[in-house]
This record gives structure tokens, C-alpha cells and sequence, in this order.
């Protein structure tokens, strides 16, 4: 029988993070939790999807301890729970949590069923803390293991601080508020019209979305080049669990800012409460219109945001996930 065995939910691959954090504790391979989740269709039936879960359990290996991407995935170790009396430690950094307080009848009694086999949570934000501990009972301990970026590789990037121009990376409706991005840009540029919006991402989620003027979207794509002509980086999330986008803005010296329902948002709140937005379009233009204005404060400001991001390093967090794995282990 395995130590660990590594469940990811409905993806080829997990995020590189999650890579990473199962290298640290020996693990080479993760596995699906049903063999055709990553099958489009099968998005539209999620109560099949689940059950094939269960299918899928029968052929996964055995093992002390299994380690899944999101509650979700907890069907295709149940069994596995029940007949061996394996640990299942979540790594809750997606909306499962945020969509269950939206979920009534059956769906929500299954999601909260699947909960009751958490054994230990890692959560990648205080954000995400939150949102998970209703549910989980008092036993269960729900630590906090933030993510980090690329500091050899964004530390080089110097964004123009004298640019009016503006980076987003990532793009979406539902979670990314692209829409509002999109808005509060059309008003900033009324104060500086010559300016750009860079957009990095898949453009997929904002197909009925009309882009505005002097947004360049470029696609999935090394963002690096486009942080370096802004000097501002911009996430307006409707949620997301912490957003390594954000770290990525501040080591590469742009002035950073992200809503309140961004895990990293904390971070921001150590620097200046202004960096933390509300998803309002006239509140976001006027707060970026107001720090263009003062190339003092954005030194001061990209000063302390660079020297805060380089302490989360990779290292760091490796080191934090696989002391946190054994410590629980070794109860």
C-alpha cells in the first residue's frame, strides 16, 4: 500500500503548484478522479460524473493517505476510506465551498456528504478558510499554505511606472469579473485615452462580451512582456482562491491591484487598503486614476510590494506543505 496517492479533479494535469507540493512528498503521478472527466460533455451530467467516480475507485491504488484538488474529486475515495481506513487531506483552492452556500436539496446534501470524509484541509487562503470551515466539523484542522511565483523570472520584469497602460492576467465572466474589468476601463480611459488594457488569458469566457477599445488580447501567453510596459496589474475577481497572478504584478514592479474576494487581497491589505477593491467600474477608474497621478506614491507602493512577494518563495512553500503532510501523518 502507497504512503500518498494524489486525486486531481476533471483536469489533464493539476495546477504546476499542486505538481510541485506532491513532488516535495515523493509523489510522481496524480490521477483522475474519474476516467473521463477531463470529456466535455460529461460537464453538462455532474451527478454521473460523480458516479463514475466511484467506478473509477475500484482502479485507483491503494493508499494511506490520499490527496485530492477539491472536494469534488472525494467520490473516487470513499470506498477506499471505508476499506482501508485511509486519511484524505483536500486542498481546497477552487469554488467548491463558494457554490455550496448557493446549492439547495439533493445537491447540497450529497456536497455536504463528501465533506463529512475530510480529514485535514489545506487551504491556499484565509479567504478560503472561511468559506470551508461552516462545513467542516471543529475536529478537522483547515491550514493555510499560500502559493507562490516565479521570483527568479518576475523579479527581473520592471514595469514602466511612468506607463498608463494596465495588465490583466487571466479572463472570465463568472469568477475573473472580466465584465467589470472591462467597464471600469472604458472610464479610465475617458481621463487617458491613449491607454491600454492588456489582457493575457483564454478568451473563451468573454465570447459575448464586446472588447473595448485598446484592448489588446494577445491569449494564453507569457505575460512577462506585458507587465513590463504597464505599471499597473489588475485583478477583478469575483473569486478566486488567491491568485499567483497577483504575486506575479508585484515582483515585477507594477503597482498591484485585486478585489476583496482574491485570496492574495490579504497580502495587499499589508501594504495600503487602497490596493483592495471593490467591483464597483467607477470606484476601480477613479482609485487607478488617483495613484497615476502620484509617481511617489507608486514607487513607495511597488517598493514594498516587491520586497513582500520575494518572501513567497517556492521553497518556502514546499517546505510549509510537507511539514504540515508529515505532522498530520505521524498522528
Amino acid at each position: 500500500m502507497r504512503e500518498f496517492v494524489a486525486i486531481r479533479f476533471g483536469m489533464k494535469k493539476s495546477h504546476p503548484i499542486n505538481e510541485d507540493w506532491f513532488s516535495a512528498i515523493g509523489i510522481r503521478k496524480s490521477y483522475p478522479f474519474n476516467i473521463f472527466s477531463s470529456k466535455s460533455f460529461l460537464k453538462s451530467y455532474p451527478l454521473f460524473n460523480q458516479l463514475l467516480g466511484f467506478f473509477h475507485s475500484l482502479f485507483l491504488p491503494n493508499a494511506k493517505n490520499y490527496i485530492l484538488t477539491s472536494t469534488g474529486c472525494m467520490s473516487s475515495v470513499i470506498l477506499k476510506k471505508i476499506l482501508f481506513k485511509s486519511k484524505v487531506i483536500v486542498i481546497n483552492s477552487d469554488t467548491f465551498y463558494k457554490d455550496l452556500k448557493d446549492i439547495t436539496g439533493f445537491k447540497k446534501k450529497y456536497m455536504l456528504w463528501l465533506i463529512s470524509f475530510v480529514d485535514l484541509m489545506i487551504s491556499t487562503s484565509n479567504q478560503m478558510v472561511s468559506l470551508s470551515n461552516p462545513y467542516l466539523k471543529e475536529s478537522i484542522k483547515n491550514k493555510v499554505i499560500y502559493l507562490y511565483g516565479d521570483i527568479n523570472k518576475f523579479s527581473k520584469v520592471n514595469g514602466d511606472l511612468n506607463s498608463k497602460d494596465i495588465c490583466a492576467i487571466g479572463a472570465g465572466i463568472n469568477t475573473k469579473g472580466t465584465d467589470i474589468l472591462f467597464e471600469a476601463f472604458t472610464l479610465y480611459q475617458k481621463f487617458y485615452p491613449k491607454s491600454k488594457l492588456y489582457l493575457c488569458g483564454d478568451l473563451n469566457d468573454i465570447s459575448n462580451l464586446t472588447i473595448p477599445k485598446n484592448v489588446i488580447t494577445p491569449g494564453i501567453i507569457d505575460p512577462s512582456i506585458y507587465l513590463k510596459k504597464s505599471s499597473i496589474c489588475i485583478n477583478t475577481s469575483r473569486h478566486e482562491s488567491f491568485g499567483v497572478n497577483i504575486l506575479e504584478g508585484m515582483l515585477s514592479s507594477n503597482v498591484v491591484f485585486a478585489s476583496k474576494f482574491c485570496g492574495a487581497s490579504e497580502i495587499l491589505q499589508k501594504i495600503d487598503s487602497r490596493l483592495v477593491i471593490t467591483l464597483t467600474p467607477s470606484k476601480i477608474s477613479n482609485t487607478l486614476i488617483d495613484f497615476q497621478k502620484d509617481i511617489t506614491l507608486k514607487k513607495t507602493i511597488v517598493k514594498k510590494s516587491k520586497k513582500l512577494a520575494l518572501s513567497f518563495s517556492k521553497e518556502k512553500s514546499l517546505s510549509l506543505f510537507k511539514l504540515e503532510i508529515y505532522n498530520f501523518c505521524r498522528k
